[in-house]
């Protein structure tokens, strides 16, 4: 599934530590890494004494002289320095090429704080249709070892009931089939929406009838998919908990799990459009330093 990868590159290191995470992918899977950068057009001032040849010329150099590094790792890669808007061009090339994954660092050109995605990444993660691995890069300039291993022991799933939440399933098996891993899928019982006030007779008794309610039928899920997981051959736990706050609970049971990376569709119960994150996920992925596998269910 994941044997033909785009890494996404600015020119910076930061850029580049999701390089070794594609690596790591390719070898498992016998697959190709596609290498592409998009040209920025420089200031109309510098235009007329013919800069912007130069720098796509950089751009291209650059990208040939990392490609023969990923390539001394036995691996095969292509490049290519696109033209337009970033995030578009970027889910463009990557349907040209047929890329099933796109390996990316959530920061672009220039740090930015980790609470924040890189803009170009944020958009792209709303606009592509294949899974993306979004890699968290070190906060330094120190050059990027492409041997380097990433540690994906465990893969912990997210779900909230729903069809489309469970289209991050399949994505993280993959995963994990590729490196070993085992799963951890979680199904959280988040407080309900609801008008009764606690200070009214019995709606303490009522809120609580709820969420044993609701906890009930998500174990039962709960062991449904895990029958169907381990039936593909991999290790799976489950984890089922009621919580305050669906985004602090996933985070919560992150640390609990020890899970290197979090899978999640970015559309829950009641799915919104293409161009918007579902609420938790961009809650999730802006609040961890952990990889995330971001899914986007097909809404046919």
């Amino acid at each position: 599934m994941y044997d033909r990868i785009l890494v996404p590159l600015d020119g910076t290191a930061f850029s580049e530590q999701a390089i070794g995470t594609a690596i790591a992918v390719a070898r498992r899977s016998s697959g190709a890494i596609f290498l592409a950068t998009v040209e920025v057009p420089p200031p109309a001032t510098l235009l007329r004494v013919g800069i912007e040849g130069a720098a796509r010329s950089a751009m291209a150099d650059y990208l040939d002289r990392t490609a023969e590094r990923v390539s001394a790792e036995s691996i095969a890669v292509s490049t290519a320095v696109l033209k337009g808007p970033a995030a578009d061009m970027l889910e463009r090339h990557r349907n040209d090429v047929g890329a099933t994954l796109t390996v990316m660092a959530t920061h672009g050109r220039g740090p930015a704080a980790r609470a924040w995605l890189g803009s170009v990444t944020d958009q792209f993660v709303r606009w592509t249709t294949a899974p993306t691995l979004l890699v968290r890069p070190e906060e330094n300039d120190a050059p990027v070892a492409l041997d380097a291993t990433p540690s994906i022991d465990r893969i912990l799933v997210t779900l909230d009931g729903s069809a489309l939440s469970e289209a991050a399933l399949t994505p993280a098996l993959e995963l994990a089939r590729l490196f070993d891993s085992a799963l951890s899928v979680t199904r959280l019982v988040v407080y309900p929406n609801t008008p009764e006030s606690v200070y009214l007779p019995d709606a303490t008794t009522a809120i609580e009838a709820k969420l044993e309610k609701g906890r009930a039928a998500a174990e039962r899920e709960l062991v449904a998919i895990s029958d169907r997981l381990r039936a593909e051959g991999v290790e799976v736990r489950t984890v089922c908990r009621v919580a305050r706050h669906a985004a602090e609970g996933i985070l919560e049971v992150a640390d609990d799990e020890k899970a290197n990376v979090i899978a999640m569709a970015t559309h829950g119960r009641g799915g919104v459009g293409r161009l918007l994150l579902g609420s938790v996920t961009d809650k999730v992925l802006r609040a961890t330093d952990r990889t995330m596998l971001i899914v986007h269910p097909s809404m046919d």
